[in-house]
C-alpha cells in the first residue's frame, strides 16, 4: 500500500531587529507498506524562507530541504489506553550547497497513536 501525507509547518525566528519566517509547504511524506508491520518512508519538504530586517522583506527564497528516508516498524497495536507504537528510523541527507554534504543526520523515534473516536464501522 502506498500512502502520501502532506503537511505544512510555519516557523518564526526573531532576534533583535531580524526575523526569519519559514514555511514548509507541501512537505510530502511517502509511505510504502512492505507488510502490516513494516513500511518504507521518504520525506521531501519544500521550504519558503523570508528574511526581514526592521520589518522589511530583504530576502525571499524557495528550496527543497534535506531529504529524509528510512523505515518504520509497528511494535504493537492499540490496547485500551495503551497506544499503538512504532519505532521509526530515518537518515537525513543534506541537499543544499551551503550545508556540508559529509554530514548525514539521523532520526530515531518512538511514535504513538490512539484512536479516540471511530466514526465509520
Amino acid at each position: 500500500m502506498l500512502q502520501i501525507e502532506m503537511e505544512a509547518q510555519y516557523v518564526v525566528q526573531e532576534e533583535d531587529m531580524h526575523k526569519i519566517v519559514d514555511w514548509s509547504l507541501s512537505s510530502m511524506l511517502f509511505r510504502y507498506g512492505l507488510s502490516n508491520n513494516i513500511e518504507l518512508q521518504l520525506n521531501a519538504p519544500l521550504i519558503i524562507e523570508q528574511m526581514y530586517e526592521y520589518d522589511h522583506l530583504v530576502r525571499n527564497s524557495n528550496r527543497f530541504s534535506n531529504i529524509q528516508f528510512g523505515a518504520s516498524l509497528n511494535l504493537w497495536k492499540q490496547r485500551n489506553i495503551l497506544p499503538e507504537t512504532a519505532l521509526m528510523s530515518r537518515v537525513i541527507l543534506p541537499i543544499n550547497k551551503n550545508e556540508n554534504p559529509n554530514k548525514i543526520g539521523e532520526i530515531l523515534a518512538l511514535n504513538f497513536s490512539n484512536v479516540f473516536l471511530k466514526i465509520l464501522p
